[in-house]
């Protein structure tokens, strides 16, 4: 039987607009989830209230694999706090090496302050109006962007490939006693939204793991609205800082084809779902679809350095220092750690 929306879905997701991922129809809605009527004929269903729109799994595990973390997030998601729920999830996972495992945690909860440099980056860039946009957050993972919104914006929601993350991401909204954003679980390449939905998208630490970075960048365009805003922050191949998601210098300027080999010696990690771009490379692939780009260093605050260790945070008080001064500016541009890329959309009749 068709109903307005499924059973049990988010409270936050009810008046949220979805389309099938695959073909873009319009879904029909049932206890369970939604289910495509045309061409793709694929059903979608809810986990525990997130709507699983997903083409294609994760790089990291596959549906059943997904399935049976996210069983286990939700099993301690009552009863653990955020840093320990991390903790928790990260002793689970026997693929990734122990001493990354602990970066991993500090970095997600210390995420919040980079994600607040990027959404003031946004009202820099003109994105101000906070009781009515509607913004994306694509690869929401923990909710480090999602928290720091809250109250900037009129509506936020958080799309990740990773059905675990976004159930785990609960946990940090509880604790610091804010209501639950909208969560939908789907692919970055394959978004089920309308097109033109959005006034502005941020993606933070995404771009290196999307399966084609090049449709990511294509669907983001058509689900904003004319003259909407994309804010992008990604890793520089070309970094003299250590690659920061397997912590090691130099993997970048490798061969691509020699970079995986590396990292499995070095850290015994997998490298094989990370593509890193580097500023050409970059700019180039956005131009395609977004008649303004522009690749910028990082403008950082004390707030968001204040955790990091002693000689990353010396490093970043160096990088802050140089980054003021034209000569050495213009080098970083092209071996800084990463860029804040500012993507605007073609305006109506533009």
């Amino acid at each position: 039987m068709k109903k307005a929306q499924p059973a049990g879905l988010l409270p936050s997701l009810e008046d949220l607009p979805f389309v099938c991922p695959g073909c873009r129809g319009e879904l029909l809605v049932f206890d369970w989830g939604y289910r495509c009527p045309h061409g793709c004929r694929r059903d979608f269903r809810l986990h525990a209230g997130i709507p699983d729109f997903r083409i294609f799994p994760d790089p990291y595990l596959d549906f059943d694999a997904d399935r049976e973390r996210t069983d286990r997030v939700l099993e301690n998601l009552d009863t653990l706090d955020f840093p320990r729920l991390l903790e928790r999830y990260w002793s689970w996972s026997g693929e990734t090496p122990e001493p990354l495992r602990a970066t991993f945690v500090a970095n997600a909860l210390r995420g919040e302050e980079r994600a607040k440099r990027i959404l003031d980056l946004a009202e820099r860039e003109g994105l101000r109006d906070a009781g009515s946009a509607t913004v994306l957050d694509i690869g929401s993972g923990t909710g480090n962007l999602l928290a720091a919104a809250q109250g900037r914006f009129g509506r936020t929601v958080g799309l990740d490939i990773a059905m675990r993350w976004l159930h785990l991401s609960r946990r940090r909204f509880r604790d610091r006693g804010l209501p639950e954003p909208a969560l939908v679980c789907a692919c970055a390449e394959t978004p089920p939204f309308p097109t033109g939905f959005f006034d502005a998208a941020f993606s933070l630490g995404t771009f290196e793991f999307a399966r084609i970075q090049a449709i990511l960048l294509g669907q983001t365009e058509r689900i904003l609205k004319p003259g909407g805003l994309f804010i992008l922050n990604t890793v520089n191949r070309y970094s003299v800082a250590p690659e920061p998601h397997v912590d090691l210098l130099g993997v970048g300027y490798l061969p691509r084809k020699w970079q995986r080999r590396y990292v499995r010696w070095r850290r015994g990690a997998k490298f094989e779902n990370i593509w890193l771009v580097s500023r050409r490379e970059l700019v180039t692939m956005a131009g395609r679809n977004f008649p303004s780009v522009s690749a910028r260093l990082p403008k950082l605050t004390a707030e968001s350095v204040a955790d990091l260790p002693p000689l990353r945070r010396a490093a970043a008080k160096v990088f802050s220092i140089g980054s003021r001064l034209p000569l050495v500016r213009e080098a970083l541009q092209w071996i800084g750690p990463e860029w804040d890329v500012v993507l605007r959309k073609a305006s109506s009749g533009g």
